[in-house]
C-alpha cells in the first residue's frame, strides 16, 4: 500500500512544430530574456568625443565598495585617475541580459556628427562587455539607457565634487 510513482515523458522535436509554432517560441524567448535584468558586480559607464580639446573621455568604473575616475586629456596628454572608497551600490542598474547578446556593441552612430557618445559596460563573469551609445539612441529592450547613463554621470559627478571640496 504505498504511493504509485508516475513519470512524465515530455518529448518534443523541434521538426514537428509549425513555423507558426516556432516564431512564436522564438519571439517568446526573445522577449523572456529582455525581461531578465542582472546586477554586474563590476560596471563601467562613460562619455567620449572624438575630435574635441581638454578632457575628451571619462570613463567611470563603479564597484559596490570603490568608484575608480578616469579623465583623458587631449590636449596635454595627461591622465588623471582617482579612486573614492564608500558605498557605490546606489548607483549600480540593472541591465537586460539579452544587451550581452549585441554583438556590434553600438547603438546608432555615437560621435558620427561630433556630438560624441556614451559607454556603458559590464564585467560578467570574466568577459568585460562594453557598449557605445549615441546620444539619443537605445535598444529596444533597454528603453532609457542614455537617459539613465546621463542621470548616473550626473550623480557621480556630484558625488567626486562633494569628496574632492572638504
Amino acid at each position: 500500500m504505498g504511493i504509485k510513482q508516475e513519470t512524465v515523458n515530455l518529448n518534443f522535436k523541434w521538426n514537428k512544430f509549425s513555423k507558426t509554432t516556432k516564431v512564436f517560441l522564438i519571439s517568446s524567448f526573445i522577449f523572456a530574456f529582455s525581461l531578465i535584468r542582472f546586477s554586474f558586480s563590476t560596471e563601467y559607464i562613460g562619455y567620449f568625443a572624438g575630435e574635441c580639446n581638454g578632457v575628451c573621455k571619462v570613463n567611470y568604473t563603479i564597484t559596490s565598495n570603490k568608484l575608480i575616475i578616469d579623465n583623458f586629456n587631449n590636449d596635454n596628454g595627461k591622465n588623471t585617475h582617482k579612486v573614492i572608497k564608500g558605498d557605490f551600490d546606489g548607483l549600480k542598474f540593472n541591465a537586460p541580459f539579452l544587451l550581452l547578446s549585441n554583438i556590434t556593441g553600438r547603438f546608432g552612430c555615437p560621435d558620427c556628427d561630433d556630438g560624441g557618445g556614451y559607454v556603458m559596460g559590464y564585467k560578467f563573469l570574466w568577459m568585460h562587455f562594453s557598449f557605445e551609445f549615441d546620444r539619443d539612441s537605445s535598444p529596444w529592450y533597454f528603453s532609457g539607457a542614455v537617459a539613465i547613463i546621463k542621470e548616473r554621470l550626473k550623480k557621480i559627478d556630484e558625488l567626486a565634487a562633494s569628496r574632492s571640496n572638504p
